[in-house]
Formats: structure tokens, sequence, C-alpha cells
């Protein structure tokens, strides 16, 4: 008879026990390492097996040899000797805890809760962006007609003609145009700014022609102011507020930029 205190018994008792069916405890996924205590009136000896097999019972299973093995003793032992066996018992553990995980999805508190911060976030964030967006909408405003009046000086001196600015409103729309002062102003190129942007014409104090309504700043061969100083100034449509503005503040034709103040200078907000 083969001497099963030997590990090297064990060892092939278990490797035997691999190819049984899936009735034994460590293969139905139970927890690994939990010692079955065999329900028997005899004793078991170190090696787990017993020489009085009819009065055993519970977790336990009788070998080829006629000996009763205590499965979940020689388990534990092997998992250091048999990496296969180790990785089936890891496996239906991870299976057996998977009963266990809580179902996916949100309870009506949950998304109520998310709902009302968004909704939170939204009014804080809004009114901010509509302002850093109106305000942006006049900045362009304000470069794009102080660009179309150094590209005037600049044609002037180059072209050595009299160069002019137009500003009008047009069906609700501010418009500029750059032209020589030989065209009609009515006849030139215009172009469109933010229709959310208006010219102020409270704040505008460059020549206006009283037939066409079209103010106008000009410059000559020199780049010097060609007549009348002033300002040009931009502010949001609906509400007047955000007013920004361009100078032709010297008769050496400087130009400078302005904004709104919450005082007035010379009857003037925009300075």
């Amino acid at each position: 008879m083969s001497d099963l205190t030997k590990p090297s018994e064990k060892l092939h008792l278990l490797r035997h026990l691999a190819d049984y069916p899936p009735s034994l405890p460590f293969e139905r996924g139970e927890r690994l390492g939990k010692v079955f205590r065999l329900r028997k009136a005899g004793k078991i000896s170190d090696s787990g097996f017993t020489d009085r097999p009819d009065r055993c019972r519970g977790d336990s299973r009788i070998t080829e040899t006629g000996f009763l093995l205590r499965i979940p003793q020689l388990t534990a032992d092997i998992h250091s000797r048999n990496p296969v066996s180790s990785w089936r018992n890891a496996s239906n553990a991870r299976n057996g805890a998977n009963n266990f995980l809580p179902s996916s999805g949100f309870t009506l508190l949950e998304l109520l809760l998310v709902v009302f911060i968004i909704s939170l976030l939204g009014a804080i964030a809004i009114p901010s962006w509509l302002s850093l967006l109106n305000t942006t909408r006049v900045n362009n405003a304000q470069s794009t007609l102080y660009s179309a009046m150094l590209q005037a000086k600049s044609k002037a001196t180059e072209q050595k003609v009299i160069y002019q600015v137009s500003f009008r409103e047009q069906n609700n729309t501010a418009q500029w145009a750059v032209h020589p002062v030989t065209i009609n102003p009515l006849d030139a190129g215009w172009h469109d700014l933010n229709p959310s942007v208006k010219i102020d014409a409270a704040e505008t104090t460059l020549y206006k022609h009283p037939a066409t309504g079209v103010w106008r700043v000009q410059f000559n061969h020199k780049g010097h102011a060609n007549g009348q100083l002033g300002r040009v100034t931009v502010a949001l449509r609906d509400s007047g507020k955000k007013k920004r503005c361009v100078f032709v503040s010297t008769l050496l034709g400087a130009l400078r930029q302005g904004q709104e103040n919450s005082k007035p200078k010379n009857g003037r907000y925009c300075y």
C-alpha cells in the first residue's frame, strides 16, 4: 500500500482528483482554503485519510485505494504544486463573487440630483458666458474699424490720393467701407459688422453727410487727417452698453481706441 503521508503521494492523488466530475467541493466554486470538517465518528489522521470510510459523511470521497480523502485539506496542500488546479479554484471564486455584485443603473433620486446640479451650474455660468460673448463682439467690431482706418491711411500714402473710411447703419446692420474720395460712398464695397453691434450715433462725432447719413473720416497722401477729427463708437444693439470707440485724435492722423466709462467726459462716455 502507498504511503499517503508523503507529499508526493498526496500530489499524485490530487492530480487524480482533477479528472473527477464537478461534484467535489473545490470544483463547485466554494471558497478556497476553507476547511470542511468531516462528520464522522472516527479520528482522521494527519494525512487526511481514515481506515473507517463506513462511518464518514459529508464532503468526502473514497478513492481507488480504499481510503477516505479529506478534500479541502489536500486541495490546500496542492495550491503551491498544481497551478492548473489553483487557476480553476480562483476562477470559480470570482464567478461566485460576481453573483453578489449590485445591478447597474440610477435611481430616480440620483437622476434628480444630477439634473439639479446641472441646472445650478447653468444658472451661474450662462450669464457670465453671455457677458463675455457680448464683450468679445464689441471688441471685434472696434478692432475692425481701427484696422479699416489704418488701411485707408496706408492706401492714401501708397497711391498719393485722399482715401476715406465710411460708416453707416443699413437695415439694422452696421457697415463700413474703405474707398477713394472720388468714389461715391453709396457705390463703395460695404462690409458688415456683427448684427448684435450698432453704431452709436449719440457717441459718434465724425462728420455725417446729411443726405446719405454716412459718417466719414479722410486721410491725405501723407496719411494725415483731412477735415474733421472725431470718433466712431459702437455698442450692443439691444442695450446700447459696452461702448467701444476709435478716435482720430490729431491732424497728423493719430489713432487710438477707447471704451465705455462710468462718468462722462465732454458729454461722452466712451473715451
